[in-house]
């Protein structure tokens, strides 16, 4: 199965990326699409091109030609799923050290 085959609102896992064309699995690597990573395919245009994708935090847009060099697998979305972010707390002035 490749990420043109996923369709919107669904999730996949990467398998591989581009194996025969080592220079664009670099482009989709430094883009975080490397094998192990989940993917959350968002939106698909009208006339079936390009796929909206999130990785991570991470948007991008990619080709369906691209999307077909990428070997996914199904992952099922965990309903009420909730992402919690880690900040810092910040008081001004708790790091002044003045006497």
């Amino acid at each position: 199965m490749t990420l043109a085959d996923i369709s919107p609102r669904s999730r996949c896992r990467v398998i591989g990326a581009a194996l025969e064309n080592r220079d664009f699995q670099s482009r989709l690597y430094a883009l975080g699409l490397y094998p192990g990573v989940l993917v959350d395919v968002l939106h698909v245009a009208p006339m079936g091109d390009p796929y909206q994708v999130r990785i991570g935090r991470t948007l991008i847009s990619i080709r369906k030609q691209e999307a077909r060099l990428i070997t996914v697998e199904s992952v099922e979305v965990e309903t009420g799923e909730v992402e919690t972010v880690a900040v810092d707390s910040f008081e001004p002035g708790a790091d002044d050290r003045s006497e």
